[in-house]
């Protein structure tokens, strides 16, 4: 598993809050989640090609391989393990065809976090009850 941190500049930052708000009816921790990892691949290479798919995952092209993400995320400043492992038991079964799981924290704060599933043994591997 992956962690990594994201230092979001202050204009992406603000366009952020302007379409996901923290404390509003249009407060949605999954779609501000997407676009902060859409906003990481493209940091990251400009000639990414990210879509988005049915059901809020999105399908990135890096460099001619393409990659199906399952993005979920949350205001909380760190996730638990159990919140990792029990809530994305149906995700298992995206993992093993090759999704990788992006669990976003940290939301509403300039630098959010992801953990990284890539790999099925590394679901298997996390510690606390499934």
């Amino acid at each position: 598993m992956d962690i990594i941190k994201v230092n979001i500049p202050e204009q992406e930052y603000s366009r952020l809050n302007q379409l996901y708000p923290e404390h509003s009816q249009r407060a949605d921790p999954d779609r501000r989640a997407l676009e902060i990892v859409k906003y990481y691949i493209k940091s990251k290479d400009s000639s990414s090609k990210v879509a988005e798919t049915a059901g809020g995952d999105l399908e990135v092209t890096v460099r001619g391989e393409k990659t199906t993400m399952d993005i979920k995320g949350t205001g909380d400043l760190d996730i638990s393990w159990i919140q990792l492992k029990a809530s994305c038991r149906p995700s298992l079964e995206k993992l093993k065809k090759g999704t990788h799981l992006y669990r976003v924290c940290s939301l509403y704060e300039r630098i959010p976090q992801f953990y990284i599933l890539r790999k099925p043994d590394e679901y298997d591997e996390l510690p606390g009850p499934v």
